[in-house]
């Protein structure tokens, strides 16, 4: 048998006064008596500690290395403040208007 398995038996029977009751089956004995083996398998505990340690640190690093890749070419130098100035100076044409002037498309009456 392998060191890591336990069989348990476990034997149990059923006494009654037989002068007072009767037992419906007198042919057998199966009610009164009953034997079982139980097959128990002992399992070691892994100790999860250093898996998770290590995942984590492999984690950081190749989110560090996926970051520095990202910034050696150039993914957070965006320059939306240029791109905004460039858009707003060729959006308005050159001129610049203001609401207390009056507008040449209205309509007179």
């Amino acid at each position: 048998a392998n060191p890591q398995d336990v069989k348990l038996t476990t034997y149990a029977k059923v006494g009654y006064d037989e002068n007072k009751y009767i037992h419906v089956s007198q042919a057998t004995n199966r009610f009164q008596e009953a034997k079982v083996t139980t097959r128990v398998e002992i399992v070691k505990e892994v100790n999860q500690l250093p898996i998770i340690i290590g995942s984590t640190i492999g984690g950081l690093a190749l989110l560090a290395i996926v970051a520095g890749v990202l910034y050696k070419v150039g993914f957070f130098k965006r320059g939306y403040k240029a791109k905004l100035e460039d858009a707003g100076d060729e959006g308005s044409g050159g001129v610049t208007t203001d609401a207390s002037t009056p507008s040449t498309n209205a309509a007179t009456a």
